[in-house]
């Protein structure tokens, strides 16, 4: 843990000298000065800085004027590259995120189908009177988290039943076991 925050602490430090090397003025009239700290801040995606340094290099030393509005006009076309990198990305994010959500709202449907087809069968044996079989399908209904509203009644019904039969631990444990299961 401790060469992990020296780590840290050594790529902090680095990051804060390149910072300080690019934000102190260069002497008036050194232009190669100017020159270092427009391509380090350029380098560093500190776009504005880089134009201006590129900007005050153009002043300081007419005959680099024309080479330095030409990297100005890189930098510009850096920026809108980044900007078109960024606006793709969105795009296939957004894509992405409508895919996954459609994936989703299938497989929500899908597992509503299939509890569906298991109340269908606990629906049957019920009418055969197989209360426990019926409870166990209902069970394992629930644990697909979906279509609780199509479970519930059938959990009900078989509670009613030893209800009404009198075993009341026995209702009691099939609705906590639908309970737990939500």
């Amino acid at each position: 843990m401790k060469s992990l925050c020296a780590i840290f602490l050594i790529f902090a430090c680095c990051a804060v000298a390149a910072a300080q090397a690019t934000d102190k003025p260069c002497p008036v009239g050194d232009c190669d000065c100017l020159h270092r700290k427009a391509e380090a801040a350029r380098k560093l995606q500190h776009f504005r800085t880089a134009v201006e340094k590129y900007q005050a290099l153009a002043v300081c030393d007419p005959n680099r004027k024309t080479w330095a509005d030409q990297q100005v006009v890189a930098v510009f076309d850096e920026v809108e590259a980044l900007r078109q990198q960024a606006d793709k990305a969105n795009k296939s994010a957004q894509t992405e995120k409508k895919r996954a959500e459609k994936a989703l709202s299938d497989l929500r449907a899908t597992l509503t189908d299939v509890v569906r087809l298991q109340m269908r069968e606990a629906d049957e044996l019920i009418r055969l009177l197989r209360y426990d079989e019926a409870l166990e399908k209902c069970l394992a209904a629930a644990k697909t988290k979906a279509g609780a509203d199509l479970i519930l009644p059938r959990v009900c019904e078989i509670a009613f039943v030893h209800t009404e039969t009198n075993q009341f631990t026995r209702a009691a444990r099939a609705l906590d076991s639908f309970r737990i299961a939500y």
